[in-house]
């Protein structure tokens, strides 16, 4: 008579879990695991709210770019204008070591866009003309608003870039 008790207090119990499990699982609003691309879009998204804007000048060809709101812009303005020679990495980027360090806020992002702007380190400027795939770390400065043409005004080898202020 006991063990009947039990197996009847046992399957209701498994029959309520069954019911209830599901509803509270769902209620609980766990968050679903983020990727360091979900958080870098996120942290893109709330920056593109009021970006201010400076200018690449390569050649005859103009191009302005939304800056991300953080320190390292803030020092990288601190030293506009400046005039440097970026050169040639990988058939997709343009780079140049700075005079002095910046403040960095590395992410992982996984996927570089055609026109990134970005810090690699504490003191090398990178311009990116190529989307490709990576698993390095940047610090994110901004983006050129519009890139086409990008790849052939930076051209195949090293490229006299200026970085100046100057867009409303």
């Amino acid at each position: 008579m006991k063990r009947k008790r039990t197996i009847k207090v046992f399957c209701f119990t498994a029959i309520l879990m069954c019911a209830l499990v599901p509803s509270l699982w769902i209620s609980m609003n766990i968050p679903d695991e983020m990727t360091t691309a979900d958080v870098q879009e996120q942290t893109i998204l709330k920056e593109e709210v009021q970006m201010e804007k400076i200018q690449i000048v390569i050649g005859q060809k103009t191009y302005n770019v939304s800056l991300y709101d953080n320190k390292t812009t803030k020092s990288l303005k601190n030293m506009l204008p400046m005039t440097v020679s970026m050169g040639e990495l990988n058939g997709n980027e343009k780079y140049t070591y700075l005079s002095q360090s910046m403040p960095t806020a590395q992410v992982y992002p996984g996927q570089i866009h055609t026109g990134d702007l970005m810090l690699y380190g504490s003191d090398c400027l990178v311009l990116f003309y190529e989307d490709f795939a990576t698993s390095y770390g940047y610090t994110p400065l901004g983006k050129v608003d519009d890139p086409s043409g990008l790849a052939e005004a930076v051209g195949g080898g090293a490229v006299e870039v200026t970085f100046q202020m100057g867009v409303e």
